[in-house]
């Protein structure tokens, strides 16, 4: 453990130059981003006036929400709890401890030219991210272990985030039982890279990539089991599809052996899509705080605590921990500051301006083209079969994610009594 800890402080200036570099990067970039939002009106806007009109006034464009608009949004804004009258008796809807829900007034989303930047910030980030499978695959053949592949990217990814959220003045602290939360979410995300890594090394980048995007379905039902947000029935359709898709994918009706490694690594591939899925479950309760936290400073804090967890890791392996080459170093470096930094901090400040649809879609170029450089660098190849399964599962993703509920289902019963 010493010798592993003097090790790390003589690396330090190594990585450290690039990644403050990146974040001024980010920062700067990040604040282009912003003003180019709220001069153009990226995502429309709302007004929201305190009155309780009810129905649309002719002409202006306004009109009241609906009761259910009005339990979604409300929901969307502060979360599901449950809401007392003054007798003690819960009430059957929001209306009736909040009053009547305000006129808004609602505009069309911008000009799709408008919407440009924001879509291009967002495929920006799913090509950074694709190429996370396939920068693992060359550090492992640089002879480094899988948990301190995750342990540099993790930590190199905080230092970059942090560095780059003092100098756009956003927080870097967070309350303390919040740090605590995004901690426990970091390690959470430690085990779900220490599945990853090993599946990929098992099956190949592209697979294991497809293999852990089933995220999609683990997270419906861990909220709904959790939370109580029950998905739609076109999302049980689309979850059956891609258990068939991944069922073909895996090999089943193939020349492929399910024995061995391969197994394991199919296996540690769905296990991560399980692991990532109790992850957004865990951090969920980071990005509905009033008011609302930087993306920055929280992925910088989660980042942070699995940098920690799986360092800790480390110290029970005997797998190198130390990069010997500048081949290790640069992909170390690429998968912390272009992946961990610069690709989430993309996604996270684009998502939330794109219509649910679009965001979904384009996400899916994670596996999709992690798929294409796996066959491209390292001529991983899929079966005819594999194949199908593959678009199965991606096209089943991608309608899960359509299949989503957003109101708890004890809401909605109660918006029905």
């Amino acid at each position: 453990m010493g010798i592993r800890w003097a090790c790390w402080k003589t690396v330090v200036a190594a990585w450290a130059a690039p990644a403050v570099a990146s974040a001024r990067a980010i920062a700067g970039a990040s604040a282009i981003a912003s003003a180019t939002a709220l001069s153009r009106g990226v995502i429309g806007s709302v007004r929201v006036k305190a009155n309780s009109l009810r129905g649309g006034i002719a002409g202006t464009g306004r009109r009241s929400l609906s009761e259910n608009e009005y339990q979604c949004q409300f929901d969307e804004l502060h979360g599901p709890r449950p809401s007392l009258r003054g007798d003690g008796c819960v009430a059957a809807t929001r209306r009736e401890c909040y009053g009547a829900p305000p006129e808004v007034t609602l505009t069309d989303f911008a000009p799709r030219r408008h919407l440009l930047p924001t879509l291009a910030l967002l495929i920006f980030g799913g090509v950074c991210i694709s190429w996370a499978a396939i920068l693992v695959k060359v550090a492992v053949r640089q002879e480094l272990g899988p948990t301190s592949i995750a342990f540099w990217r993790l930590l190199t990814g905080a230092v970059t985030l942090f560095a780059a959220a003092a100098l756009t003045g956003r927080p870097l602290l967070l309350p303390p039982r919040l740090a605590l939360l995004a901690c426990l979410g970091g390690t959470i995300f430690t085990a779900d890279l220490f599945l990853w890594h090993r599946s990929i090394n098992l099956v190949g980048a592209g697979l294991a990539t497809i293999l852990a995007s089933t995220q999609v379905f683990n997270t419906a039902i861990l909220n709904w089991i959790f939370v109580g947000e029950k998905p739609r029935g076109r999302f049980f359709f689309a979850a059956a599809v891609g258990l068939f898709g991944v069922a073909l994918l895996a090999g089943v009706g193939s020349d492929i052996a399910l024995t061995g490694d391969y197994l394991r690594g199919v296996l540690l591939g769905l296990a991560t899509g399980l692991a990532y899925g109790s992850y957004l479950l865990t951090t969920r309760h980071l990005g509905r705080r009033e008011p609302p936290l930087s993306p920055i400073t929280i992925v910088a804090w989660l980042s942070l605590g699995g940098a920690a967890s799986s360092g800790l890791i480390c110290l029970f392996e005997n797998d190198p921990f130390l990069p010997a080459t500048a081949t290790a170093w640069s992909a170390l470096l690429a998968l912390g500051i272009a992946v961990q930094a610069g690709g989430w901090w993309a996604i996270a400040t684009a998502l939330p301006r794109v219509r649910g649809a679009t965001g979904g879609l384009v996400l899916l170029l994670q596996p999709l083209l992690a798929t294409v450089w796996g066959w491209l660098l390292f001529g991983e190849r899929l079966a005819p079969l594999q194949l199908v399964g593959a678009l199965l599962t991606l096209g089943a993703i991608y309608a899960g994610t359509l299949g989503l509920g957003r109101r708890p289902a004890r809401d909605a019963q109660a918006s029905r009594s």
